[in-house]
């Protein structure tokens, strides 16, 4: 319940009952008793509620404390596996660099040695495409 509802239900209860006790006929003594009498049933009425909300407090408390924990988990360990991809990614596009640069190298080198004509076919690493050249 809201901290207003409960708030509310209690000074009814209060105006309620202090309302019948003054309107009812009674001696001096009997309304004082029975004022005591309901002042105590509400105060113990009071402590019982405050003492459920502290535990219902306490409660959700400790199961919003282990999600979190939990969720922290989950994110660390997510967050481990995207950095290891990561990683093995960018080895992997590392590799393949070195090999097509070794690769470009050895062409380069396998051309300028067997081209004994003016004119010998290089190739564009963007376009992966020949292209005749001079060699003047």
């Amino acid at each position: 319940m809201a901290k207003g509802t409960i708030t509310g239900l209690v000074v009814g209860g209060a105006i309620g009952a202090v309302s019948a006790l003054l309107l009812t006929p009674k001696t001096g003594a009997q309304m004082r008793q029975d004022l005591s009498d309901r002042y105590s049933k509400l105060s113990d009425k009071t402590v019982d509620m405050a003492t459920t909300v502290g535990q219902k407090a306490s409660e959700m408390a400790t199961t919003v404390g282990q999600k979190a924990s939990d969720l922290a988990s989950t994110v660390k360990a997510q967050a481990g596996e995207v950095m290891s991809q990561t990683k093995d990614s960018s080895q992997t596009v590392a590799d393949e660099v070195k090999n097509w640069r070794a690769e470009n190298e050895d062409m380069s080198s396998s051309n300028s040695s067997t081209s004994s004509s003016s004119t010998s076919t290089s190739v564009n690493p963007t376009l992966g495409s020949t292209n005749p050249t001079s060699n003047y």
